[in-house]
């Protein structure tokens, strides 16, 4: 090889660092303004870990219920889901939590429409979706449920057998078909 192409080799591997130091730098700068609007930088909160206790919550339904953790957690397998009325992803996956709480006859159900919309039809749309179906309860962000399981992010779907927590996904189909056996 010729002195002139280690030469060449040379200067873009001392380009190559440079452009690298370049967006480490700047990645480091927009992650310490993040968490200065408390985006907080890093991972995101932990939610229910698969094998953890039910947390405990108290909350009402939109037909004036008072529902508990003992509540969902009696009789077998439950399902909760936490939906936010601005987010797509939960208008996408809201439809296939429903069909399948109907097809799977979970033993307890809850929807939880977390009501972050300026606008009444966005939370009154998630509400009808999901109230044949689920025990249903509206809620601002940071509520006694999500508060309760930590729920931060959405879509967040959880599977509880017996008072443990079995499953914690983003999207219905991931959702295990438990038996209460």
């Amino acid at each position: 090889m010729s002195e002139a192409a280690v030469a060449v080799v040379g200067v873009i591997a001392c380009l190559n660092l440079l452009i690298s130091y370049g967006i480490i730098r700047r990645l480091r700068e927009y992650d310490t303004r993040l968490a200065a609007v408390g985006g907080g930088g890093g991972l995101p909160p932990a939610q229910p870990l698969v094998g953890s206790r039910v947390p405990a919550f108290e909350a009402t339904t939109i037909d004036g219920s008072a529902i508990t953790d003992r509540d969902l957690v009696d009789g077998g397998v439950a399902v909760v889901g936490f939906f936010s009325t601005k987010c797509p992803p939960c208008r996408e996956q809201l439809p296939r939590f429903v069909e399948l709480v109907a097809r799977r006859g979970y033993s307890s159900a809850i929807t939880v429409v977390i009501d972050d919309s300026d606008d009444p039809a966005d939370r009154l749309a998630a509400v009808e979706q999901s109230r044949h179906v689920s025990m249903v309860v509206v809620e601002a962000p940071g509520g006694a449920m999500a508060g309760a399981f930590g729920a931060d992010r959405w879509p967040t779907m959880i599977a509880i057998k017996g008072r443990v927590v079995s499953a914690n996904t983003h999207t219905a189909v991931e959702l295990p078909q438990l038996t209460s056996a």
